[in-house]
């Protein structure tokens, strides 16, 4: 007979288990805040909004969609009610990501970007 789970994971230390959900709020809400800081940026069209670091490259459409996704998913796990379908949740996020990454490679690989701002493409 192998080992049962219990043995194999190791348990985090108390102190460790109570921060993790506060970090992983604290963690979600900073994602989701630069997000929309980013959109608001590109929205009224405000240079110093459009980048994380004045001065930088601009954080793009598609990285800001998938920061905002990724960030609302991590605050929302970190959430203490018993939410049903958690898992089922998760997984369309990770998907939404991998997607939009894989859609944004394409892009760079092609030269082909999609303008997020009249729906046309350009070539580099």
């Amino acid at each position: 007979m192998g080992p049962s789970s219990e043995a194999i994971e190791a348990p985090l230390p108390h102190r460790a288990r109570s921060l993790a959900p506060s970090v992983s709020r604290v963690a979600g809400i900073g994602a989701l805040a630069v997000a929309s800081l980013v959109l608001l940026g590109w929205v009224l069209d405000v240079a110093a909004l459009k980048s994380v670091v004045p001065g930088l490259a601009t954080m793009k459409f598609n990285t800001r969609l998938v920061l905002r996704i990724a960030g609302r998913r991590v605050w929302l796990s970190a959430s203490t009610a018993d939410v049903p379908n958690r898992l089922g949740g998760a997984v369309v996020c990770a998907g939404l990501v991998v997607l939009l990454a894989g859609i944004t490679l394409v892009e760079w690989l092609t030269g082909i970007e999609q303008d997020s701002t009249n729906s046309s493409c350009t070539t580099r």
